[in-house]
């Protein structure tokens, strides 16, 4: 019963629970603890350049995400495809015929 203890829920809110509440929680709870990861990815990144920055010296020193990139610095953008209006007026003559 691993969903009871880290969704917070009684046994019988989880099993009264419909299945789109159970995955709506879940998400919620994922999108929670990725956000406590990144914190901690991030403050414990934040110390290491500190502390090898103590070392060199100031022209040398180096950003926190040159010396450890991390898997949410750069998050992907959605790609936006363009049709052409040909495109598009070949598709509808496909579909109808």
């Amino acid at each position: 019963m691993w969903a009871i203890g880290h969704l917070d829920v009684s046994t019988d809110e989880f099993w009264l629970m419909k299945p789109v509440e159970f995955f709506m929680r879940m998400h919620v709870y994922n999108e929670t603890r990725e956000g406590q990861q990144q914190f901690q990815a991030n403050l414990i990144r934040q110390q290491t350049s500190f502390l090898v920055n103590l070392q060199l010296d100031k022209k040398s020193k180096v950003s926190p995400k040159k010396l450890w990139p991390l898997w949410f610095d750069e998050k992907e953008e959605p790609k936006i495809i363009e049709t052409a209006p040909d495109n598009i007026q070949q598709l509808i003559k496909a579909v109808n015929g």
